[in-house]
């Protein structure tokens, strides 16, 4: 094999190492992921079934204030504005995509802090009500986000995403009345309506990485290998 032949496997064999690095990254993140949301399902069902010790059980209720599942949630929600944030500056997402990382790191304090029922009741509105603009506002900066991304995985994530907090935002609206009263089966739409929350924010960010990978793989320099070296390493 010639000297420059030489040079040419070894850029692809280096290429093709660093995909493959970049491809575990990817799945590893996701893996976690997605262990984060199956640790939190299984923890509320252990809550709800009461076969988890009591100091423990009480974590996973994920209506209870300042616990594990609040924390997660509350967590899942700022690495979704940092990935959003990350994405952005390498060029992976357009610049409105800041709007919903702003969103999503608000919503993080707004989740640890109990904001918006403060809101609420000083208020006396519904903060469903109050916090409308925000919502469409986050909306529509992840609809140009998705535009941009279209047809790659990562526009399918943030739209699952963005329908995951969408259906939550509607269960949470019909747990309470006009009347402030309690539906009756409040218990199942707030266990449905806080996983959907925190398997939304989990796909915002699964989304936002995505998106950087499938940029660098874009960006990622081909190099064209003679016939002759693919096939034998030698050349005829």
């Amino acid at each position: 094999m010639d000297e420059v032949g030489t040079r040419r496997v070894l850029t692809v064999r280096g290429i093709s190492r660093a995909l493959v690095r970049e491809h575990r990254k990817g799945v590893g993140i996701f893996v976690v992921l997605a262990a984060a949301w199956l640790t939190m399902a299984l923890g509320t069902a252990g809550w709800q079934l009461e076969f988890l010790p009591s100091p423990v059980r009480q974590h996973f209720n994920p209506d209870a204030e300042r616990k594990l599942f609040a924390l997660v949630s509350a967590a899942a929600l700022l690495f979704a504005a940092v990935s959003m944030a990350a994405a952005w500056r390498r060029g992976a997402l357009p610049r409105t995509s800041v709007i919903l990382g702003a969103v999503l790191a608000g919503m993080a304090v707004d989740e640890w802090l109990e904001l918006h029922e403060r809101f609420e009741r000083r208020l006396d509105t519904d903060w469903n009500a109050l916090y409308l603009p925000l919502v469409v506002c986050a909306g529509l900066s992840g609809l140009i986000a998705v535009r941009r991304l279209w047809p790659e995985r990562s526009s399918f994530l943030l739209l699952a995403g963005g329908a995951c907090w969408f259906a939550a935002y509607l269960l949470e609206d019909l747990q309470w009345d006009a009347a402030d009263t309690m539906h009756p089966n409040y218990l199942w739409l707030m266990i449905a309506e806080e996983l959907l929350e925190l398997g939304g924010s989990l796909l915002l960010a699964a989304a936002a990485l995505l998106a950087c990978f499938e940029m660098a793989h874009r960006r990622r320099p081909q190099t064209s290998v003679p016939q002759s070296v693919r096939s034998s390493g030698e050349p005829t």
